[in-house]
């Protein structure tokens, strides 16, 4: 693939994972992280999500625990954490975030305490590392309905949300899929 992108997913859900497997099959080196190490251990294992036993996750999709190894080098970095979990995951990763790299929140909610929606807290805390605010990061949302049981067996659906959130991002017409 002429267009293969390197991409972090922060989580490990069966969200984050639908999406890491479609990103891998299209041809994109994929590294998922998680919070939960038990998680990555049989996801590394097994190459299958306990809660979608019935798909087999592609072996170039790589694995690790250190949420560093998610974010460094990578050109997109999917935040696929639950929205109580988006405030801590975006502290966590925003020392490895880069000038020009391209966040997309594919969590949905807003925060209770901010009303801040998912996104807004990704930036807040990525801006607060670096004690200013980063305008040289692209920030962006995949919104609509939750797909995940869908796409999994029909990534045409996904195909029509991927179009639009990509050429977006990138300002021109990229197609991952």
């Amino acid at each position: 693939m002429s267009n293969k992108v390197k991409i972090g997913v922060l989580g490990a859900g069966t969200w984050g994972i639908a999406l890491a497997r479609l990103l891998s099959n299209a041809g994109h080196s994929v590294t998922v992280w998680s919070a939960i190490e038990e998680e990555i251990d049989i996801l590394s294992s097994t190459r299958r999500h306990p809660n979608i036993p019935d798909i087999e996750l592609p072996e170039q999709i790589k694995y690790t625990k250190e949420i560093k190894l998610a974010c460094l080098d990578q050109k997109l970095i999917l935040f696929a954490v639950p929205s109580p979990f988006v405030r801590s995951t975006a502290r966590m990763a925003a020392p490895y975030i880069s000038a020009e790299q391209i966040i997309v929140d594919v969590a949905k909610g807003i925060e209770e305490e901010t009303l801040l929606t998912m996104t807004d807290i990704i930036a807040e805390e990525i801006d607060r590392v670096f004690l200013r605010q980063r305008n040289d990061i692209l920030y962006q949302r995949l919104q609509g309905f939750r797909i995940t049981m869908n796409i999994r067996y029909d990534p045409t659906i996904f195909h029509l949300f991927s179009f639009t959130l990509v050429s977006n991002a990138f300002h021109f017409t990229f197609d991952f899929f």
